[in-house]
């Protein structure tokens, strides 16, 4: 799907500045700490979001602190999976996801896949991409 490592960039910037400005992810985030790091090895691009008691912050880049959860998979299935074409659990399963870190933050995370899904393509839309 994304071409190049700086088409990617263009739209996690774009994401992460959705993402911390969104209501929905803002009221999610409390009474949570959790960071979760993902990794598109394809691209080698990193990009992380941090839940910390009604704040939000998302970048590039690793996360300064050890995360929460850790998701590793390429640009491909990223796409897939936050345009909503692909389930995380099946892309888990058939090994194009990998997942480490602690299993009950996971599953909060995943609470906030459909705003996730929306923000990503709004993201994408911004970009032209």
């Amino acid at each position: 799907m994304y071409e190049s490592r700086e088409d990617l960039e263009k739209v996690l910037s774009r994401l992460a500045e959705r993402i911390q400005a969104d209501p929905a992810f803002i009221e999610a985030s409390k009474g949570k700490n959790l960071v979760v790091a993902m990794e598109f090895p394809d691209l080698e691009v990193f990009f992380h979001t941090r839940f910390q008691d009604g704040t939000v912050a998302a970048g590039l880049g690793e996360p300064e602190e050890e995360p929460t959860v850790e998701l590793v998979m390429d640009s491909d299935v990223f796409d897939r999976i936050f345009s909503g074409k692909l389930n995380p659990a099946k892309a888990a399963m058939k090994g194009d996801l990998a997942f480490s870190g602690n299993a009950t933050a996971a599953m909060k995370f995943q609470r906030t896949l459909s705003d996730f899904i929306r923000l990503y393509q709004q993201a994408k839309q911004d970009v032209g991409i």
